[in-house]
This record gives C-alpha cells, sequence and structure tokens, in this order.
C-alpha cells in the first residue's frame, strides 16, 4: 500500500524547494505505483536529507552574510551617528561662541580705549569662527556624497548659522564705526573738559584771595580780573552744553554714569565759583563808588582846611589892623560852619562803607580823613580863640598883637 499522505508531505516539500524533484517522482508513481513505492520512499528520503544538507548550508552562508551586511550597515549608521554628532558639536561650538561675541557687542565698555580693544579681540575671533565655518562647509559637502539626507540638515544648521555669523559681523562693523567717532567725540570731550577745568582753577584762585583795599588801582584791577573771569564764563557755556552732548554721544558705546556725574558736579562748581566771582565783583564796584564818593569828600574837606590854613598864615593878613583881622577870622568861621556839613558828608561815606572794620581802620583814605576832621575842628577852636583875643584887643585900643601869642595859642 502506497503510503500516500508521507508522499504528499514530501512532494510538497521538495516543491518548496525545487520543481525538478517533484516532476521526477510524480511521474514514476503514477506509472507503477506499487513497484516504485519503497524505492521511492527511500529515494525521498535520501534526496529529502541531501537537499535539505544543501539548502541548510546556503542558509547558513545567507545568514553569515547577512550578519555581515548587518555589521556593515551598523558601523555605517554609527559612523553617520558619529560624523553627525561632531558636526552639531562643532556647529554648537561655534553658534555658542558667535552668539557670546554677539552679547559682548552689544554691551558698553568702561571707556573709549578699551572699548576699542575688546571689538578688535572680538573681530579677531569672528574672523577664526568665518575660517571654522568654511572648513566645517567643505566637510559637509565631503558627506553629503556618503549620506546626502543627513547632509541636508547639517547644511540647513550651517546656513542659519552664516547668517547669524553675517549678523554679528555686521554688528561688529557698526560698533568700529561708532568707536572711531566715540575716539573723536572723546578727544572733543577732553578739550572742553581741559578748558572749563582751567577756568576753575583760575576762578578758585581769584576768589579766595584777599581783596586789596588799597591803592585805589588795585582795586581797580581787580574789578577788571573779576570782569574777565565772568565774560569767560559766558563763553564757558557752550562748552558745558558741548560737554553734556558730548557724554550723550559717547552713551552709544561706553558707559557713561561716571562722565555725567563728572560732568554734573563740574557745572555745579563752576556755578558756584561764577555766583562768587559775581557777588565780589559787586561787592568791589560799590566799594570802589563809596571809597570815590570818600574821596571826593576828603579831598573836598583837605581843600577847604588848606585854603583857611593859607589865608590865616598869610602874611597879608598880618599887616591889617586888628579889627580887620578880626573881621576877616569872623569871615573865616563863618565859612567854617560849612566843614561841619563836610565832616558830617565825610562821616556818613564812612559809615556807608561796607567793609570789615579793621580794613576801614587801615585805609590811608579813612586815615586821612579822620585826621582831617580832627584839623577841621582844631582849626575852628583856633579861629575862635583867635577872635577873641582879637575882640579883647580890639576893645583895648591895642593896634598890635604879638605873632607869638597867636603862635602859642
Amino acid at each position: 500500500m502506497v503510503q500516500w499522505g508521507a508522499i504528499f508531505s514530501v512532494f510538497l516539500l521538495l516543491l518548496c524547494l525545487d520543481f525538478s524533484y517533484p516532476y521526477i517522482i510524480f511521474t514514476a508513481l503514477v506509472v507503477s505505483p506499487d513497484a516504485y513505492s519503497r524505492e521511492c520512499i527511500i529515494f525521498l528520503n535520501q534526496i529529502t536529507t541531501d537537499f535539505c544538507s544543501a539548502h541548510v548550508d546556503r542558509l547558513r552562508q545567507c545568514a553569515r552574510l547577512s550578519s555581515v551586511q548587518v555589521h556593515t550597515k551598523e558601523r555605517e549608521v554609527q559612523h553617520s551617528r558619529n560624523v553627525k554628532e561632531d558636526f552639531n558639536a562643532r556647529l554648537q561650538g561655534i553658534s555658542e561662541k558667535v552668539n557670546a561675541i554677539s552679547m559682548k557687542l552689544k554691551q558698553k565698555s568702561v571707556d573709549v580705549e578699551e572699548a576699542k580693544e575688546e571689538t578688535e579681540t572680538l573681530c579677531e575671533e569672528l574672523e577664526d569662527c568665518s575660517h571654522a565655518l568654511s572648513e566645517l562647509d567643505v566637510a559637509v559637502q565631503e558627506f553629503g556624497e556618503q549620506n546626502p539626507l543627513l547632509a541636508r540638515q547639517l547644511g540647513a544648521t550651517l546656513s542659519r548659522l552664516t547668517e547669524l555669523h553675517s549678523q554679528t559681523s555686521r554688528l561688529a562693523e557698526g560698533r568700529t564705526s561708532r568707536i572711531k567717532k566715540a575716539e573723536q567725540y572723546f578727544e572733543e570731550f577732553n578739550e572742553m573738559l581741559t578748558s572749563v577745568l582751567n577756568w576753575t582753577e583760575k576762578a578758585e584762585t581769584l576768589v579766595s584771595a584777599n581783596v586789596l583795599w588799597n591803592p585805589p588801582s588795585m582795586m581797580q584791577e581787580q574789578i577788571r580780573m573779576h570782569q574777565a573771569l565772568l565774560r569767560e564764563w559766558r563763553k564757558l557755556q557752550g562748552k558745558m552744553e558741548g560737554l553734556v552732548q558730548r557724554v550723550g554721544l559717547l552713551a552709544e558705546v561706553v558707559q557713561t554714569e561716571a562722565l555725567h556725574h563728572q560732568v554734573a558736579e563740574l557745572s555745579h562748581h563752576a556755578e558756584e565759583l561764577q555766583q562768587r566771582a559775581k557777588t565780589r565783583l559787586l561787592s568791589l564796584q560799590d566799594a570802589a563808588k563809596d571809597l570815590g564818593r570818600l574821596e571826593s569828600e576828603v579831598k573836598g574837606l583837605h581843600q577847604s582846611i588848606e585854603r583857611v590854613q593859607e589865608i590865616l598864615a598869610s602874611p597879608d593878613l598880618a599887616r591889617l589892623s586888628l579889627r580887620e583881622q578880626l573881621l576877616q577870622r569872623q569871615i573865616l568861621l563863618t565859612e567854617m560852619e560849612g566843614f561841619k556839613a563836610q565832616v558830617q558828608a565825610v562821616q556818613m561815606c564812612m559809615s556807608a562803607l561796607q567793609l570789615p572794620e579793621d580794613v576801614v581802620a587801615a585805609l590811608p583814605l579813612c586815615v586821612t580823613a579822620q585826621s582831617l576832621q580832627q584839623d577841621s575842628s582844631q582849626l575852628q577852636h583856633t579861629t575862635i580863640q583867635q577872635c577873641n583875643i582879637l575882640q579883647v584887643h580890639t576893645r583895648a585900643g591895642t593896634y598890635s598883637i604879638p605873632i607869638t601869642l597867636f603862635k602859642e595859642e
């Protein structure tokens, strides 16, 4: 009895492995199923064993080949991953460096010199980044031959980074241009500052010096010096405004808080000096006017006293009769009544002097005024005594009086 079930199973197996074997077996079974059944089974067992062994070898070879291909693919994938990580790390490093440079370019330095040095250094770093980007671009293009997809991704990142670098380069160029202008602004600032400081130094010296009230020529010289100082101050206003303007322009590059504070303090100090100089000038001018009036009154009093003294000491007066001498002295006494008004005018002028008491006491003009007041009083007193003597001798009928008598008086 032919075991058709087993034969059919083998038949299907052989059909799956090779189309030629099932055809041979099928033919043999159809022609002589009984005669060949045993031999067929033996044959089938044999060829199945051989065939399976051969195909197992082939499968093993395929497996080994697949394993090699898998390992190769894994190495390629790992290599691509390593290359991508390397590129990304380099891109990240350049990106961080460019961003850091961009932030520093936007920051303000302490002064112009520091800003200039920092900008030069940052420009050099940008140039290094540019070289690194160029090298990276070449490497990405070469890598694109192996992995076009990954190369396109890296290329897109590289393009964005290149644009960031370009923006930062433009930022550096703008800062360099502003620093060049800032150097000029700072030079102008220093020139103006020097002018203002020179003025304040001169003003401090002038307003701190003691006022010389004598001689009058020295007082006039001090008035001229104060007037010249105040004229310079009016011209200095433009420079003070220029200082504030230059500080505003420098604010684009450097920190200007200290400069603002310096200019504000200097302006306040200069204003104080200007006010002190103005006050001293007014005081000097008022004192000069008061001293001028005093000098005029003293001069008038002095002339009046001298005129009376000359008349009293005149030989012509001595040759007159006693009665005529008495009459002349009485006329002079009447005129000397005007001394009181002149003395009062002198005293009022001295009282109006807005000067320290020690200064007034030491001024030669004031000393002269005090002396003239005493002289006028003494002269008037002496003349009255002479008139009294003359009246006595006139009543007695005396025709002459010894000169020594008047001298003693």
